[in-house]
C-alpha cells in the first residue's frame, strides 16, 4: 500500500533549480534511503516530504490517517526531566488510562451487588484496552530504548540539562522511536551513537512495522536496514531496488554502460558531421542534408557532470622508527572515576589500527594521552624514534573560529601566496569567496574538510584520527579511504563507521572497562573473534552440563523424587524473583522514586540483589536438571 507519493516536485533557490520533476513513492513498512553528495538537494527534498519546507511545483499525497515522525532538536526536551520522565511523555494516553483503572479499582473496593458487577465489566474493558495498547510493557520499552541508545542505569535519573548535546539528541531519537509513527523520517540517526548503539538501532528499525525514510552517510547502516535507495544527482532522482551496496554496484554498471553508449554515439556524430562537411555542396548534397536532419533529431546520450568531491592526498616528511607507540599499564582518572585501569599495547610502523569501545569508555582520553595533550598519571607511554604526530580531533581544537580559511592555511604555510592557498583549498571544495568565510560560520562537514586540509600539510608519519568521517558525505569518505590506503605512515583511528574501519585498518585495539585487548585484524575480524570466544564459552558450559562421570551409581527413587521436588521449588523461586524484578523495574520508572534520591538508591540496590539471586537460582536449577538428566542417559 502506498502511504506517500510525490509527483513532479520542483524547487528553486534564487532561480537556481535544486529539484526538477522529482517523483517517488513510499510503501507501508518499507525502509528507504535517500543518497547523494553534499549539496545535491537531499535535505531540501527530505524537508519537503516531511512538510517542513514548501515547494514550487508538483503534488504530494499522504495516505489517510498516516502520521509522520520527525526527530526534533534537543531544545524540545524538558531540561528538568530525566530521560525516563521525558520518554514517558510519549505515553500520556496510557498514563491517563492507567489512572482511570486505578480510580476504578478504588471505586470497586467500596461497592457491591449490581453496581459492582457493572464496574467489573467496565474494568475488564479498560484493562483489555490498556493491555492491547501496550500499557503493561511501555515502561520496560522505555528502559530498553534508553539502554539501546547507550544510557546507563545511573543516567536514568540524571537531569537532561546536565547531558551533552549529543546525549540530548539520543534522548530525542528515543522519543521518536517510541512514538512509532507509520512513516519515520530520520536524518543522520547514527550521529552521536557508538557502534553498539548503531547496531541496536539497526535491529530496532529492521523489526519496525512502520516505513522509514532515512538520510545517512553510514554505508554499513544503510546496507543492514534499507531495501530501496533513491539517489539525487543534478536535481533529478533515480530509484534503485536494493540497499547501498546494490545501488553503488548498479550505478557503476550504468555509468560504464552510459559511457560506452556516449562514446559510440560521439563516434557516429563525428563521422556523420565529417560526411556532411565533405558532401553538403557536392553531388551527395541531398544525402548530406538528410543526415544533417537526422543529427538534429538525434536524442543525445547525456553524460551528466558529477558534483565534485574533495581531494585528499597524505604524505610524510620522514619515516619513524619501528615502534611508534608503547603503552604499559597506563592508568588515568578524572577525580575518583578511573577511566584507564592498566592499558598495555604496542603499535608498530605501518600498522593501521582502530581503537574501539562504547561511548565514554576512554577512547578520546587515550588518544589525547598518546598525542601528549594530557599528562600521564600512572604507567609508561612513549612514542618511538622520529615519530611525528598529526592529530585530527573531533572537537576541531586546531581550528581558530575567528580566522577565515585563508588565515587558517597561512598559519601552517606562511610562505604561500594567496594563489597557492586558493589552489590548495579548491581541492577541498572551497572556492571563490568561500576562502574568506569565518571558521565559525562553516558547517560540520566544511570544518572537517578544513581540519583535514591542515592535517595533510603537517606531513606527520603518525596519524591520530578521532572520528574523521563525521559530517563527510559518502563520496568524500571514499576519497579519504583511498588516500589513507596510499598513506605510507602509521594510523590510529577512532570511528563508529564500520565500513570505514573494515576498509582501512588491519589491527584492532578494544578498550573495555579500562583495559585494552589487541586483535590482529580489522573490525570484521574483531567481531568474528568475539563471537568465537562467546561460542567457546557456551560450548564449555554445555560440556560441563552434559559431562558424565563413569560408574556413577543410579539414583534411588527417593533421591530422584527429592531432586524433582527441589527442581519445582527452584522453579517457583525463579518465577517469584522474576516478578520481583519486574516490580522493581516499574518502581524505578515511577516519578516518586526518580525524585527521591535515597529511595532510588534503595530500590536500585534491591533490584541488583534480585538480579544476582535470579542468576544463582538459574545456576542451581541447571545443576539439579543436569543431575536428573544424566540419570536418564
Amino acid at each position: 500500500m502506498i502511504i506517500m507519493q510525490a509527483n513532479g516536485i520542483d524547487k528553486y533557490y534564487s532561480g537556481t533549480p535544486i529539484l526538477l520533476d522529482v517523483s517517488l513513492q513510499l510503501l507501508a513498512g518499507e525502509k528507504v534511503a535517500l543518497v547523494g553528495v553534499n549539496g545535491s538537494g537531499k535535505t531540501t527534498l527530505f524537508n519537503i516530504l516531511n512538510g517542513t519546507l514548501d515547494y514550487d511545483k508538483g503534488q504530494i499525497f499522504l495516505g489517510k490517517e498516516v502520521n509522520l515522525g520527525l526527530q526534533k532538536q534537543s531544545q524540545d526536551l524538558n531540561p528538568d526531566h530525566n530521560p525516563v520522565e521525558e520518554l514517558t511523555t510519549v505515553f500520556r494516553h496510557l498514563l491517563s488510562k492507567e489512572e482511570n483503572i486505578r480510580e476504578l479499582e478504588l471505586e470497586m473496593a467500596s461497592e457491591q451487588g449490581d453496581k459492582l458487577e457493572k464496574l467489573l465489566e467496565r474494568y475488564s474493558v479498560l484493562t483489555h484496552e490498556f493491555e492491547e495498547a501496550g500499557g503493561y510493557r511501555f515502561k520496560s520499552d522505555i528502559l530498553g530504548v534508553l539502554r539501546g541508545l547507550g544510557f546507563s542505569q545511573e543516567q536514568f535519573t540524571q537531569k537532561i540539562s546536565t547531558f551533552s548535546g549529543g546525549q540530548q539528541s539520543r534522548i530525542s531519537l528515543g522519543k521518536l522511536l517510541l512514538s512509532k509513527p507509520e512513516l519515520l523520517f530520520l536524518d543522520e540517526p547514527t550521529n552521536h551513537l557508538d557502534i553498539d548503539g548503531v547496531q541496536w538501532l539497526e535491529g530496532f528499525l529492521k523489526d519496525y512495522n512502520g516505513a522509514v525514510f532515512v538520510i545517512s552517510h553510514d554505508r554499513q547502516f544503510l546496507d543492514n536496514v534499507v531495501s530501496k535507495t533513491y539517489e539525487l544527482e543534478n536535481s533529478k532522482i533515480k530509484v534503485y531496488q536494493g540497499n547501498y551496496t546494490f545501488y553503488a554496484k548498479e550505478k557503476k554498471k550504468l555509468k560504464e554502460q552510459m559511457l560506452k553508449e556516449y562514446e559510440k554515439q560521439q563516434d557516429y556524430i563525428e563521422k556523420t558531421e565529417d560526411f556532411i562537411r565533405r558532401n553538403i555542396a557536392g553531388q551527395k548534397t541531398k544525402l548530406a542534408q538528410s543526415r544533417r536532419k537526422t543529427l538534429e533529431k538525434l536524442e543525445r546520450v547525456d553524460v551528466s557532470p558529477e558534483l565534485k568531491s574533495a581531494t585528499f592526498e597524505f604524505d610524510l616528511a620522514s619515516q619513524s622508527g619501528r615502534f611508534v607507540v608503547t603503552s604499559k599499564e597506563v592508568r588515568y582518572s578524572y577525580g575518583s572515576d578511573e577511566i584507564l585501569k592498566g592499558s598495555s599495547f604496542v603499535i608498530e610502523r605501518g600498522e593501521r589500527v582502530s581503537l574501539v569501545g562504547p561511548n565514554g569508555c576512554g577512547k578520546s582520553t587515550l588518544l589525547n594521552l598518546i598525542a601528549g595533550l594530557l599528562p600521564l598519571q600512572e604507567g609508561e607511554l612513549f612514542l618511538g624514534h622520529n615519530v611525528q604526530v598529526s592529530y585530527f580531533s573531533q572537537q576541531r581544537n586546531d581550528l581558530n573560529e575567528n580566522n577565515d580559511l585563508m588565515e587558517e592555511i597561512w598559519e601552517v604555510k606562511p610562505q604561500w601566496t594567496q594563489g597557492n592557498i586558493r589552489s590548495y583549498l579548491a581541492r577541498f571544495l572551497f572556492t571563490q569567496d568561500d576562502v574568506f568565510k569565518r571558521v565559525s560560520s562553516l558547517s560540520g562537514g566544511e570544518q572537517s574538510r578544513l581540519a583535514l586540509a591542515k592535517l595533510i600539510l603537517n606531513k606527520g608519519n603518525f596519524l591520530i584520527l578521532d572520528e574523521p568521517t563525521n559530517h563527510l558525505d559518502i563520496d568524500s569518505k571514499e576519497v579519504l579511504e583511498d588516500a589513507l590506503l596510499e598513506y605510507p605512515g602509521t594510523i590510529l583511528v577512532v570511528s563508529h563507521d564500520r565500513y570505514f574501519l573494515n576498509k582501512i585498518t588491519d589491527k584492532t585495539i578494544e578498550l573495555k572497562e579500562g583495559l585494552t585487548t589487541v586483535f590482529l585484524g580489522n573490525y570484521g575480524y574483531y567481531i568474528e573473534k568475539l563471537q568465537e570466544l562467546q561460542q567457546q564459552k557456551q560450548d564449555k558450559a554445555e560440556e560441563l552440563k552434559t559431562e558424565i562421570k563413569p560408574n556413577k551409581p543410579k539414583l534411588s527413587n527417593n533421591k530422584e523424587k527429592s531432586l524433582k521436588k527441589k527442581l519445582d521449588e527452584i522453579q517457583q523461586e525463579i518465577e517469584k524473583t522474576e516478578q520481583l524484578i519486574t516490580e522493581y523495574e516499574e518502581l524505578l520508572c515511577s516519578p516518586d522514586i526518580f525524585n527521591d534520591h535515597d529511595k532510588n538508591l534503595e530500590v536500585t540496590e534491591k533490584y541488583k540483589q534480585a538480579k544476582e539471586l535470579l542468576d544463582q537460582l538459574y545456576s542451581n536449577w541447571e545443576e539439579v536438571e543436569s543431575e536428573l538428566s544424566i540419570q536418564n542417559i
